[in-house]
C-alpha cells in the first residue's frame, strides 16, 4: 500500500513538472515608455474628450458586455 502511495506521488509530481516550468503569462501588457512619449497629442483640448463615452454610456456598455458574456441577451428599454 505504501509503495502505491509513493508511485502515485511520483506520477503526480511528473505531471505537474511541465506546467511549473512554463513562464507565467503577464496579466497586463507591458508599458512601452518610448511609444508613449512619441504618441500624437490631441489637436485641441476637447478633441480627446469628445471621443470618450460619458459615464452613463460607459456603465451601460459594461453591463451589456458582462451580461453577454454570461450568455444572456440584455436589451435596453431605451433603444
Amino acid at each position: 500500500m505504501a509503495e502505491a502511495g509513493w508511485r502515485l506521488e511520483e506520477l503526480v509530481g511528473q505531471s505537474a513538472q511541465p506546467a511549473m516550468e512554463e513562464d507565467p503569462v503577464p496579466q497586463e501588457p507591458e508599458f512601452n515608455e518610448e511609444e508613449a512619449e512619441w504618441a500624437p497629442l490631441p489637436e485641441n483640448e476637447n478633441d480627446e474628450a469628445e471621443n470618450w463615452p460619458s459615464e452613463a454610456k460607459w456603465r451601460k456598455m459594461n453591463k451589456e458586455k458582462s451580461l453577454r458574456y454570461r450568455g444572456y441577451q440584455w436589451r435596453s428599454r431605451n433603444r
